[in-house]
């Protein structure tokens, strides 16, 4: 499995140590990009800094007419050891994986700081390599079984408090080198929460949320987010509905969203922008991503 790997959080003063040394973080095949950190705050990591990646693996996914990167992970390496460092991992999830390196500079002088652009250059490569790990654990989950899954569910529209705690659970789970078995235990623990349930003679089951909704995996009949759709949708949208915890799924999968014996109405949270006000639906499709139709 290939990755596409975004370098993030880098400082000014040793961008050109880290570009001297991008080629040797990467295996053949990966590709790479970065963008040098310029504040470390919140509001610019969130924003701007976190814009510029999720930009651009949009813009991969949108020229990719032909479903190439059907084998390909994302992630995002950030040095961590600021104070916007954990909205920057907020703004990519639950699209991107993200994994922290925890470096700081040691001293000015030519010895202290070669030791310390080593120490950066062997934390970037190692977490390089738990990607490489931990994409094609959570991929097997996604594809081979996205509908009994936990971890597509729409994390806006499925109301539950142990929707994002499983989701990031599973994602330090695997960056940890947890396996298939740490996945299972996690995914073990949120259906102990909401119980997978066979309702009205259905062939599958599925998960109920706390207002009682139901999301009904697709089976074959698969339309999600759809590529005519694209324009109007900040990147975030196109990302996270091509990959979860950086991990590629079924561009098509989405969930049929109902109530058992009543009509669906009230306010739904959109994959952006504000909420969709829906009266009197027999069931609204809605997609990871917590995009609509219906």
């Amino acid at each position: 499995m290939r990755l596409l790997v975004g370098f993030a959080g880098i400082p000014v003063d040793v961008f050109d140590f880290f570009r001297r040394s991008e080629g040797t973080l990467i295996e053949k095949g990966d590709e790479s990009f970065a963008e040098t950190c310029k504040r470390f705050d919140s509001a610019y990591m969130a924003g701007e800094h976190a814009g510029f990646f999720l930009k651009r693996f949009a813009k991969a996914l949108a020229t990719d007419h032909h479903n190439a990167l059907s084998d390909t992970g994302f992630a995002v390496v950030h040095v961590a050891t600021h104070a916007g460092s954990t909205a920057f991992s907020e703004r990519l999830f639950p699209g991107v994986l993200t994994i922290p390196v925890n470096w700081s500079m040691e001293g000015y002088n030519r010895t202290t700081l070669g030791r310390s652009f080593e120490v950066l250059r062997g934390g970037l490569r190692a977490a390089v390599q738990r990607a490489r790990t931990a994409i094609p654990t959570i991929k097997k989950e996604v594809t081979e079984h996205d509908g009994r899954t936990p971890l597509l569910l729409p994390v806006r529209n499925f109301r539950s408090r142990h929707l994002v705690a499983t989701l990031r659970a599973v994602e330090a789970d695997a960056l940890g080198g947890g396996g298939p078995s740490g996945l299972a235990v996690v995914r073990r623990r949120f259906e102990h929460a909401h119980p997978p349930q066979r309702i009205d003679g259905r062939s599958r089951d599925c998960f109920v949320d706390g207002r009682g909704r139901e999301f009904h995996p697709p089976g074959s009949a698969r339309h999600g987010f759809a590529r005519d759709i694209f324009e109007g949708h900040p990147p975030d949208c196109l990302v996270n509905a091509r990959r979860r915890l950086g991990s590629p799924y079924d561009r098509a999968f989405h969930y049929d969203c109902q109530r058992k014996g009543l009509q669906l109405s009230g306010d739904f949270p959109n994959c952006h922008g504000p909420d969709e006000a829906r009266s009197r639906l027999g069931y609204l499709n809605i997609a990871p991503n917590d995009n609509l139709r219906g």
